[in-house]
């Protein structure tokens, strides 16, 4: 089995494994809205009743110039990496391009972000209900709480807020890199706007949450939005299955048929 079939299968199969993955995906997403301007913002990353425990925290910096800068580090005590420290990298002057950095491998990796409108499919067949709830303070911010249903299943609960200075700035619909122009469409047809503050999902039987515990204009320094020049250029896959503490495509390449079967299966049994 090739690697990147193998990759592939993890994330297809294990189903804890890939809402995780994709949540965190998002959240890199989601730090390039908080760009411009000069900003720090901080996130509270918590779950409860998954599989997987995840605990944490996302810090967010950006420049006058529109450079931005995201930290997560997650606590995953049943996971096999344990810890993940996810910093990300993205500059006004290469909008398409996210840069993954990895300070204990002095290594960084890059992604084409454009690539992820440029997948999405033609039609969208999914059918999106937005349910407002009412008004809520959460975190200390008078908010919007709504429900997001898709084919009429609960997907999400989500939190907006207009208390923050020039929040259209953070409007998720602004950003063109949003995933599911089908939920943005339904969210503007009911009027929905402001910086997210709180977003609630699904887990396989429980709850992951991320919460704005912190928003304040800062003047931040410029060597935060610096990729150090002694650190080296690793591919993708490679830069996120170090970051995860799994094994690198070369290694799972050299693999036997069975050490490669041993090693599917110990990744099922830690992800049902």
């Amino acid at each position: 089995m090739h690697t990147l079939h193998i990759f592939v299968y993890l994330h297809r199969k294990i189903k804890t494994m890939k809402k995780l993955i994709g949540f965190i995906l998002s959240t890199v997403l989601y730090a390039q809205l908080l760009a411009g301007n000069g900003y720090y913002a901080a996130f509270k990353l918590t779950s409860n009743g998954s599989n997987v425990a995840v605990n944490g925290e996302m810090k967010i910096y950006s420049d006058e110039d529109g450079n931005s800068r995201s930290e997560i580090n997650m606590a995953m005590p049943n996971a096999p990496m344990g810890n993940m420290n996810i910093v990300s990298i993205h500059h006004q002057s290469t909008p398409n391009l996210v840069f993954i950095i990895n300070d204990a491998a002095k290594t960084y990796s890059k992604t084409d972000i454009s690539k992820y409108a440029a997948n999405k499919p033609a039609a969208d067949d999914s059918k999106y209900e937005i349910k407002i709830i009412g008004d809520e303070t959460v975190n200390g911010y008078k908010s919007q709480h709504i429900k997001v249903f898709r084919d009429n299943q609960e997907l999400e609960d989500m939190w907006f807020t207009k208390e923050i200075s020039d929040y259209g700035r953070f409007d998720m619909s602004s950003s063109k890199y949003n995933p599911d122009n089908a939920l943005l469409a339904a969210m503007k047809a009911k009027g929905i706007e402001g910086m997210m503050v709180r977003v609630v999902v699904d887990a396989n039987g429980g709850k992951m949450q991320m919460d704005l515990v912190k928003f304040e204009k800062r003047d931040n320094a410029n060597s935060l939005f610096s990729i150090p020049a002694d650190y080296k250029e690793v591919d993708m896959m490679n830069g996120m299955l170090k970051q995860m503490n799994m094994p690198s495509t070369d290694e799972i390449m050299k693999m036997t048929p069975e050490e490669r079967e041993r090693f599917l299966k110990e990744m099922q049994s830690k992800y049902k």
